[in-house]
């Protein structure tokens, strides 16, 4: 399973806070390289998931047993994950056309 974008955007979370939730055996966490830096991560972390998702089944059947609706929630972060992406990927493509016009 891949994540992407992991980031956190409470400034009183620790940078790595998803990304140790998140980690588990076969998942791939696409990350700055700022995330790592200066304290890398070097093992699993105690907060590692295992491997049969632990309580996950449970956790989520609290959220929508609390009225979270978890298919609206994961439509509004995919469709913002796309956005985000596509944001940067056109701030990028603007970067290197200003940049080639100046070197042209």
């Amino acid at each position: 399973m891949p994540f992407a974008s992991t980031g956190t955007k409470d400034k009183s979370a620790t940078d790595t806070l998803y990304i140790a939730g998140l980690a588990t055996p076969n998942t791939v966490n696409i990350m700055p390289g700022t995330r790592c830096w200066p304290s890398p991560i070097t093992g699993p972390s105690p907060d590692t998931l295992p491997r049969d998702g632990g309580d996950a089944e449970a956790s989520l059947a609290a959220h929508a047993s609390a009225g979270i609706d978890l298919a609206a929630l994961a439509a509004q972060l995919q469709t913002e994950g796309v956005k985000g992406f596509a944001d940067s990927r056109d701030e990028l493509l603007n970067a290197i056309e200003a940049k080639s016009k100046v070197l042209a």
